[in-house]
């Protein structure tokens, strides 16, 4: 599955694991993506057309769907804050955020890396 920490939005992850999806499952639709990840294909239309965004608390569904770690549920939890943020202020402090969890992830896979080679 695509690694949420190689995306700045939670739209366009949302749309690479539903490409993923379809490559396995040539009939894969979005009906069948929205289902599993509890969500309307109506609500999840809107959402990939971005005129409705994501809240909270289905970013989180969302991520227990996809069965995603605690970090990846936090980074997706923060995708979602920023898609919503309203003020320069707020956007600068979620990227940050963002930057954080991102750098931690490298950290830790090259870490994973290295034990696994030795």
């Amino acid at each position: 599955m695509a690694s949420v920490y190689e995306h700045e939005d939670i739209v366009t992850f949302l749309k690479q694991v539903f490409e993923e999806r379809k490559k396995t499952n040539y009939s894969y639709s979005l009906r069948s993506f929205a289902r599993a990840i509890g969500m309307s294909a109506s609500h999840l239309l809107r959402v990939m057309n971005r005129t409705k965004k994501i809240s909270l608390n289905m970013a989180a569904k969302i991520a227990q769907q996809l069965h995603l770690s605690w970090s990846e549920t936090n980074y997706l939890l923060l995708l979602a804050k920023l898609n919503s943020a309203d003020s320069e202020n707020e956007i600068a402090e979620i990227t940050g955020k963002i930057q954080d969890l991102r750098s931690e992830s490298n950290t830790t896979t090259v870490d994973q890396i290295g034990r696994a080679h030795v």
